[in-house]
């Protein structure tokens, strides 16, 4: 039985939609259903099926689920082992969008001058890229510091604080800094609720007992500061975005909120490719 139907299946159970889970393996969706057609051939069980919330597995399909997983994981780790002791040759890396623009370029070509290539995918959020590291489909990647979980090593690379960005006619961009009080009061253009960077501003608003305003959901930042420049309303970005807006007829200006930052760390399926990684992204 091939591994591939099972990591299928496992994402079929995650996402509780066929759709959606071969979109993430990169699959036709009659691919995917022939594959946990094979499994339920193979076990001669059922297990998915149609609910009024999409699907969800059998009690043969929770069983397989429950005990499928770890072992996944473990042929993952053991793969990345076998591969770091034999000498690291090719990495697959995963990055979010703002670090895959402006902090892994210099990374990667140290990697590749130590004689690794790199083959990096860059998705919108920590949680994807945790998911395909876990899953063994990325070696590591670079993310939000989330609490991935026991199975994965990790490694802290940056902290960096978070700016509020306001086009340059903005009655804000003549302040050094602003308040989280204030930004609640401004209608903002995000990321998704799955964004590290959003859940950090609702968390630190909730606790003055304010939410944020979102006018607007954007998935990509290139798009989100271009929203902002058009006025639509304000944003919040890390610094290596921050730094970086000039250009666009916009200012950032820092958040008066010690907790308003996030640190970025490698995660890595096992300490021994995590820390092989790191010894070549040393310049």
């Amino acid at each position: 039985m091939h591994l591939d139907y099972f990591h299928g299946f496992v994402e079929a159970v995650q996402n509780k939609s066929l759709s959606k889970a071969s979109e993430r393996l990169n699959l036709t969706h009659p691919a995917l259903s022939k594959q946990i057609r094979k499994l339920e051939q193979f076990y001669g069980v059922e297990l998915l099926r149609r609910s009024a919330a999409g699907i969800e597995p059998t009690e043969a399909g929770k069983l397989l689920y429950e005990r499928i997983g770890p072992i996944l994981r473990d042929l993952a780790a053991l793969q990345s082992d076998l591969a770091a002791q034999s000498g690291l040759k090719r990495a697959a890396l995963g990055s979010l969008p703002s670090i895959a623009a402006h902090y892994l370029p210099p990374l990667i070509v140290s990697l590749e001058r130590k004689g690794v290539a790199a083959d990096v995918i860059v998705k919108p959020t920590s949680e994807e890229l945790i998911e395909l590291v876990r899953s063994g489909s990325l070696d590591a990647a670079l993310v939000d510091a989330l609490s991935p979980g026991e199975s994965l090593w990790t490694k802290s690379l940056f902290t960096e604080p978070l700016f509020a960005v306001v086009p340059l006619h903005h009655p804000f961009a003549s302040r050094e800094a602003i308040g989280l009080e204030a930004l609640a009061r401004e209608p903002l253009v995000l990321h998704p609720p799955a964004c590290s960077i959003r859940t950090c501003v609702t968390r630190l608003l909730e606790q003055r007992q304010a939410l944020p305003n979102v006018r607007m959901e954007v998935g990509f930042g290139d798009f989100l500061l271009g929203y902002v420049a058009s006025g639509a309303g304000l944003t919040v970005v890390p610094k290596l975005v921050a730094d970086r807006v000039g250009h666009l007829g916009l200012r950032a200006i820092a958040l008066e909120d010690a907790e308003a930052k996030r640190t970025v760390s490698l995660a890595a399926n096992s300490a021994a490719v995590g820390r092989a990684i790191m010894r070549r992204f040393a310049c």
